[in-house]
């Protein structure tokens, strides 16, 4: 319980500072309590189907906000291209660490 309580104060702290600086950013305000709710939604529905749990990413967010991003459409299209990119490249992944164990026999 220690470790999970840990684990949630520092998610919900990072993201409320991502909000911030969004706020900061765009000029407008967020209610806090929605993305507190929604990251602890988030995380419990992780833990129950064995899913590493996440925050709220503060340097994506504002990169999709510098590139020109104007809803939240990008917090689901983001995730959708990374699945993509990494569905594609998933033979070079697995050929690069065969290559290390292979290199780790050799030693």
């Amino acid at each position: 319980i220690p470790y999970a309580l840990t684990i949630g104060i520092v998610c919900s702290s990072e993201s409320l500072l991502t909000g911030l600086v969004v706020d900061s950013i765009t000029k407008t305000r967020n209610e806090s309590k929605y993305l507190l709710r929604g990251q602890g939604i988030g995380n419990i529905l992780c833990g129950l189907t064995g899913s590493l749990i996440g925050a709220a990413a503060t340097m994506r967010s504002v990169a999709a906000i510098k590139s020109g991003a104007a809803t939240k459409f990008v917090t689901i299209l983001n995730p959708i291209i990374l699945i993509i990119l990494m569905m594609n490249f998933i033979k070079y992944i697995v050929g690069f660490s065969k290559i290390q164990m292979n290199m780790t026999k050799l030693n």
